[in-house]
């Protein structure tokens, strides 16, 4: 085999296209499907948030309920926007849950940084876990999409840092609201939009614990 050979072999390999990263397949099958890439409103959200409960922490507020109150503006502003989402197509894109998630786990962390609280933060990573697998195991043996599943373990994650009470209340809420449509539309082929039912519930639960911190 002689050096010209060698040498065409080698050059042949550096002409090969490069094979895009992970990453770069699923920013660019998000910004097919959803129209934009989640990452830079995933890194404007962390930003936000984590300057938000760090400023009320350094004004002389509670590390807690700064927490909890970026948290319950967090599931009103994403959820609103993930309902709408999916009451028109009836899909919970990443696109949208991926900057949720990052808001929520921000807000988390930064609180719990302050206020050295790491059981509470234990505690809302197992009520994500608990919706989540609840949710999960609904999706495999049910009717129920993934995004349905990322969405319930978001909100479990935000209703247990509450508390077990908010987590249960929520959860539950969430499925009663959505019964009576679920019911109507029975047998005739169709799918109704969990979200808006799932982060209704949520709300509600999260806003008696919210009042009940804020006169404490």
């Amino acid at each position: 085999m002689n050096s010209a050979f060698l040498a065409g072999h080698r050059k042949g390999h550096r002409d090969l296209p490069a094979r895009p990263t992970w990453l770069a397949r699923e920013k660019a099958r998000m910004r097919a499907s959803d129209g934009f890439s989640p990452f830079p409103v995933a890194i404007i959200s962390t930003v936000a948030v984590a300057a938000a409960v760090l400023m009320t922490t350094a004004a002389g507020g509670d590390p807690t309920l700064a927490g909890q109150t970026v948290l319950l503006a967090t599931v009103v502003l994403f959820g609103t926007w993930t309902g709408w989402i999916d009451c028109r197509s009836h899909r919970i894109p990443d696109a949208v849950t991926i900057p949720m998630v990052a808001a929520v786990g921000a807000t988390i962390i930064g609180s719990t940084a302050l206020n050295g609280d790491w059981p509470l933060a234990a505690q809302a990573a197992l009520g994500g876990a608990a919706l989540g697998g609840f949710y999960l195991a609904a999706a495999v043996f049910g009717d129920l999409g993934l995004g349905d599943v990322k969405l319930a373990a978001i909100l479990g994650l935000t209703m247990a840092y509450s508390g077990w009470t908010a987590l249960l209340w929520g959860g539950t809420l969430g499925l009663v609201l959505a019964l009576p449509q679920a019911v109507w539309i029975r047998g005739k082929g169709r799918r109704i939009p969990l979200a808006p039912y799932l982060v209704a519930g949520a709300v509600a639960a999260l806003i008696p614990e919210f009042v009940e911190m804020l006169g404490r």
